[in-house]
């Protein structure tokens, strides 16, 4: 099977293929590539995942699993619920530990702890992007690599049951039990979690940008007002002697208490005074010049601060944007997705169409980055030019065997600016007449071969003869960013430049004699085997497979000839032996080939020299024709 069609995709040829010269009919053998590269690149099979609700192919590797599945994405919202529950009862059971009924705190606690222990198991075998976030990784290998150099500390930290561990291995008692509560607080980390998880989420949300920030800023606040406020209860309750709950007491009852926060009433009268505290701590508006000394005004209070915080965060937001207005391309962006919302909820527009229409846009967003290179290169002089074009683009002008000659040219600064950037959508066939492809972003495949950033196809473009070119077909697997070179900007950049000119013809004609010599072979091969099949014809061999077929197709034994194939056995005979020829003569002609490759790579060498020491006297002319 063709690594295309392992790929899980069909190459689908054009409509017209182009025109060649007449050839003899023969059974060429297939065009063999190498196959595709089994580093980053993720080769997929006909195994079913998906994307934002789309269907499309998985890895072949058992062990991974791809975070858009049905399967994961019930997991993680299982995991989503989970940390809203954590977020709002874990620091309450931390400060107020002897008011929680143990029972409900120990199989909570449990429920948690299993849970995501269970999903650093899980992290093992989920896929993540790229470094450069085109496409997925597929090595197990490497999944656990990345995992072990990002989120694992991070959640082998929110596991950790650092209470009883503490209170296990330490010595002191009293004083210190404070610290193995604050120690609980470390779990708090696992909520680093909850922004990539719920990204996940964002095209479902029918929320503008300004809705989403909104709700993202108001949702922060109050968690770190929730979590500051019950880090400031378990300092009041589990601090031994005086400390600001007791000074509070005192204050309102005349007397400290020994065990504060017992009942239900005491519970809410502390969480509202912490909560005063914290909200006051983190607007600046003071600290407690003027103090509230009732429940209803402790509440009246809160209620005013937040208020007041929403007023202050305005105001904020105000000044950010006006600092973010600076940013024209990032705000052009932004209004596109709002524009996207606003149609899709107009015209009913499903979630799988919106989500591919907000990926095609947020990708021609990294793609525009691409002109304003050529906008900046296009300002410079010469010399700044070459210097920039080379250390930005010299990974893939290397790639480009006929430009290596003219490398730190003015003509290559010209040429890198008549590249013009496009963007393809998976699946989406790319045509290659007349042009010249560099890959700046994403994978696609290009016959049998799978490409990636910096590859190059098309450098035949210089070949006017349509039948020495390649005419393979290139599909894109992911959203491919491109540059393409059309032969008019080719030649009308060589105009201006005769002696950069004076090699691109030169390695016209050496890749002429090249493909020429291929084609001529292919060519004489075709006679040879046409001449082979006459003459066996005339000397009555028709029991040759390859005839058997030929008469089976053509329909002779239906007209009543002498049947050759008496049988369902004899046709499948015949079926046997012309597939085993045609495998002989694959293998005949791929060693011929080679074989005269590297004799035409010999012979090219030496007429390149002749022509540079002998083209007054007219090499040039034969070699051309």
């Amino acid at each position: 099977m063709a690594p295309a069609e392992q790929c899980g995709y069909t190459l689908l040829p054009s409509d017209e293929p182009p025109a060649a010269p007449a050839e003899p009919e023969a059974r060429r053998a297939p065009r063999v590539s190498p196959p595709p590269s089994s580093g980053d690149v993720q080769v997929m099979t006909r195994r079913v995942r998906y994307d934002g609700g789309v269907c499309y192919d998985s890895s072949r590797d058992p062990l991974v699993i791809h975070p858009h599945s049905p399967a994961v994405q019930a997991w993680n919202l299982g995991m989503s619920l989970l940390l809203l529950f954590d977020v709002a009862y874990l620091p309450l059971e931390v400060a107020f530990a002897r008011s929680m009924p143990q029972a409900l705190v120990f199989w909570l606690r449990l429920l948690s702890t299993v849970y995501f222990s269970l999903d650093i198991c899980l992290q093992f075998f989920l896929q993540v992007p790229s470094p450069a976030g085109d496409y997925w990784l597929f090595s197990h290998r490497k999944i656990v690599r990345n995992y072990l150099h990002g989120f694992f500390l991070i959640d082998l930290v929110g596991v950790i049951p650092f209470c009883e561990v503490y209170a296990a291995v330490s010595t002191h008692r009293g004083g210190r039990v404070y610290l193995a509560h604050l120690l609980q607080f470390l779990r708090f980390m696992r909520m680093m979690r909850f922004t990539s998880v719920i990204s996940r989420y964002r095209y479902d949300w029918d929320l503008s940008f300004f809705k989403r920030t909104m709700l993202y800023s108001g949702a922060v606040i109050l968690t770190v007002l929730h979590l500051m406020s019950c880090i400031w209860c378990t300092l009041g309750n589990y601090q031994e002697g005086l400390s600001w709950l007791t000074e509070l007491q005192r204050r309102g009852d005349g007397e400290p208490e020994d065990a504060p926060g017992q009942s239900a009433s005491d519970v809410l009268a502390v969480y509202f005074s912490s909560a005063y505290f914290a909200l006051y701590t983190l607007t600046g508006i003071g600290y407690g010049d003027i103090v509230p000394t009732t429940g209803s005004e402790y509440v009246f209070v809160i209620c005013m601060m937040l208020f007041g915080s929403l007023v202050w965060a305005f105001i904020i937001g105000q000044i950010v944007s006006v600092i973010q207005h600076t940013n024209m391309a990032e705000n052009s962006y932004q209004e596109k997705m709002d524009a996207i919302l606003e149609m899709s909820k107009e015209y009913g527009f499903s979630n799988e169409l919106r989500f591919r229409l907000q990926s095609y846009f947020q990708q021609l967003h990294v793609v525009r980055r691409t002109a304003f290179l050529q906008e900046l290169v296009s300002k410079m002089n010469s010399g700044l030019a070459i210097e920039f074009v080379h250390i930005v683009h010299d990974s893939w002008l290397n790639n480009i065997w006929w430009l290596r000659k003219v490398s730190k040219s003015t003509f290559v600064v010209h040429l890198t600016l008549e590249f013009l950037p496009l963007l393809y959508c998976p699946r989406e066939s790319i045509v290659t007449a007349n042009r010249l492809y560099v890959l700046q972003r994403g994978l696609c495949i290009h016959g049998q071969r799978v490409l990636s950033r910096d590859m190059c196809w098309g450098t035949d473009m210089l070949l006017t003869q349509e039948h020495l070119r390649s005419h393979l077909t290139t599909m894109a697997i992911s959203y491919v960013h491109v540059l393409y070179l059309t032969r008019e900007a080719l030649e009308s950049t060589m105009l201006r430049f005769p002696e950069e000119r004076v090699v691109v013809r030169r390695a016209y004609r050496t890749l002429c004699v090249m493909r020429g010599v291929v084609w001529r072979a292919r060519q004489i091969r075709a006679v040879q085997q046409q001449q082979r099949r006459a003459s066996r014809a005339q000397t009555g061999e028709s029991q040759h497979p390859l005839d058997i077929l030929d008469r089976l197709c053509a329909g002779d034994l239906s007209r009543g000839e002498p049947a050759v194939a008496h049988s369902h056995t004899d046709v499948e005979e015949a079926v046997r032996q012309t597939r085993q020829r045609i495998e002989a003569l694959q293998d005949e002609l791929g060693s011929r080939l080679e074989n005269l490759g590297l004799q035409v790579a010999g012979a090219l060498d030496l007429v390149t020299d002749a022509l540079d020491a002998k083209q007054r006297k007219g090499w040039g002319r034969i070699v051309g024709r």
